[in-house]
């Protein structure tokens, strides 16, 4: 029982440090969002244009 307590809090721990960062998860994909929002925006913009 010990070992899974030991478990469970060594895998919230590697959780929380993940997220702990705030730089991490929204400076990394935000550039990714914004690159595949504009590359939608910019093919459907094409596709109107061609119509």
């Amino acid at each position: 029982m010990e070992d899974d307590f030991a478990q469970s809090r060594g895998a919230d721990d590697l959780f929380s440090d993940e997220i702990d960062p705030p730089e991490a998860p929204q400076y990394l994909p935000t550039p990714a969002v914004l690159s595949a929002e504009n590359i939608a925006a910019h093919t459907s913009q094409q596709e109107a244009e061609a119509t």
